[in-house]
């Protein structure tokens, strides 16, 4: 049997430093850490440095080193860089809407300035001369569902629909004449678009087979008056005046 020879202490720090030795070489950025009088280091957990102020201890599974470093020095290792991308939905807009109010001559509503077109017949009346309806009337063959009417009268020939403007509004239209529906073939009436002071902008006179189309530039206006005046002994009643799809932009 080959006799098993002691080993000192000596030796067994030779054989320590030199495993020591093999697994820093197998991290040679540590070697270059302590040779350049790095931060006291008091562990390694994975790739950190567990540091103190006078010593450094390198940890490799079950054998450790330690190295008395005056200096502190920090370490810090490459950063990783983390590009994130964000998509931003912009707030939608608000859509203006309209105000109610009143003006001196009475209730109805004071339209703010609304983008797009607006029925009148969506809107409140600022006042009524006669009887009306809003309601889908055909005129010449066209079928329109917004449309604002009233009733032709001998004894109550003129008649009048009134909407506030506030002056934000540009361009009034309609497409007018009889309701299809009527009773008199020979009935006639007098279209008229009026604003403010009563101040005639446009005009005609319409039986069974007419239909005119309106486009009557209101812009700075603040009341708006669409006037029917029945026409004639014979003609003036048994029919019902249109304004046809009667709408402000």
């Amino acid at each position: 049997m080959a006799e098993t020879m002691p080993q000192n202490d000596d030796d067994q720090g030779g054989i320590q430093d030199e495993r020591t030795g093999r697994r820093w070489a197998q991290h040679p950025w540590l070697n270059g850490l302590i040779g350049a009088g790095g931060a006291a280091v008091i562990g390694v957990i994975g790739t950190a440095l567990l540091t103190q102020s006078d010593q450094m201890t390198v940890n490799f599974g079950d054998d450790s080193a330690v190295v008395a470093q005056p200096e502190t020095v920090t370490v810090t290792e490459p950063a990783e860089t983390v590009t994130v991308t964000r998509t931003v939905t912009p707030r939608p807009t608000a859509t203006p809407v309209s105000a109610e109010g009143e003006d001196d001559e009475g209730g109805g509503q004071v339209v703010a300035g609304r983008a797009g077109l607006t029925y009148l017949a969506d809107l409140d009346l600022a006042g009524y001369d006669g009887d009306y309806d809003s309601r889908e009337a055909e005129v010449l063959g066209e079928r329109m569902t917004q449309s604002m009417v009233q009733n032709l009268s001998c004894n109550y020939p003129t008649k009048r629909i009134e909407w506030n403007l506030s002056g934000d509004y540009r361009t009034f239209t309609a497409r007018a004449g009889l309701d299809a529906d009527s009773a008199n073939n020979d009935a006639v009436a007098r279209f008229r678009v009026l604003v403010d002071q009563d101040e005639v902008l446009a005009e005609a006179d319409l039986g069974l087979r007419t239909i005119e189309e309106f486009e009557v530039d209101v812009t700075g206006r603040h009341r708006l008056i669409l006037e029917i005046v029945a026409l004639g002994e014979d003609t003036c009643s048994g029919a019902a005046a249109v304004w046809g799809d009667a709408a402000i932009t």
